[in-house]
């Protein structure tokens, strides 16, 4: 089963704000406890924590909006941009 071309489009562009979301988060996350001198092991751990807590969130909200539970209509501005890609 294939997705149609716009689904494919609204899956990349949705992984790509993910990821590149997810990556930041975790180097700020990281960079500013060995800024103060905490050891790499914890920072990492302390890292790893900060950055996942968005990804209960995240899957949350997209199961409310997928339920219509959430209303969807003020992330149009955002659709719209992805459409362009």
């Amino acid at each position: 089963m294939s997705l149609p071309k716009a689904h494919k489009r609204t899956v990349l562009a949705a992984t790509i704000v993910t990821s590149v979301v997810y990556c930041s988060k975790f180097v700020a996350s990281l960079v500013i406890p060995l800024c103060c001198k905490m050891h790499m092991r914890d920072a990492l751990a302390l890292a790893l924590i900060l950055c996942s807590k968005g990804v209960v969130e995240l899957g949350t909200y997209t199961f409310a909006s997928d339920t219509w539970v959430v209303n969807v209509v003020p992330l149009s501005c955002a659709a719209n941009i992805f459409r362009s890609l």
